[in-house]
């Protein structure tokens, strides 16, 4: 059984990708149905760490090549817990593709599409806005330089946008469900 400081910084990440995911989507205009779905996905993409070691997890070197195979199968347990809970085919389809690149690098060598790349990038920024137990926390503008130094992994435009959405001033409410 999970213990819950165990578990509670995934469930955090995962509630401020989807809380991120949902609120640049109103921001591009994508509409309640898309936002709601990326809110879900967001909510759930890394729901597959609960079955990966959670040492191996919160490694604080660099992981080997079969480490690293290990939590990529993070995403295969995402996939299979939402679907065996029956999400919705568009839900799974976000979580299935949150790790790819938009120069079709990520783990399958696919091209996302756009819901796709906002949780890709939400997932991205709240992974370094976070602490870690193996660093401390970037703030905003670290963390998007970061993400610009592998602006191979978002589609330009859209990364443009995303960098505006966060720009200081910007007030994101975690609460702001809008429904």
């Amino acid at each position: 059984m999970f213990k819950a400081y165990e578990i509670s910084d995934t469930m955090l990440h995962n509630f401020r990708v989807g809380m991120l995911s949902y609120q640049f989507a109103f921001h591009l205009g994508l509409g309640i149905e898309t936002a709601t779905e990326l809110l879900v996905a967001g909510m759930f993409h890394d729901i597959g760490k609960f079955k990966i070691d959670r040492e191996l997890l919160n490694k604080p070197g660099k992981l080997s090549e079969k480490e690293y195979e290990v939590v990529k199968k993070h995403l295969e347990y995402s996939v299979s817990i939402t679907r065996a809970l029956n999400f919705d085919e568009k839900i799974i389809h976000l979580i299935e593709n949150h790790h790819e690149n938009f120069d079709q690098t990520g783990y399958y060598n696919r091209k996302p599409d756009v819901p796709s790349m906002i949780i890709r990038m939400a997932d991205f920024y709240d992974s370094l806005t976070s602490n870690r137990v193996y660093r401390d926390a970037f703030d905003r503008t670290e963390a998007l330089d970061i993400m610009k130094e592998n602006s191979n992994c978002f589609e330009p435009v859209l990364f443009t946008q995303f960098c505006m959405f966060l720009e200081p001033g910007i007030q994101l409410n975690p609460m702001a469900i809008g429904f």
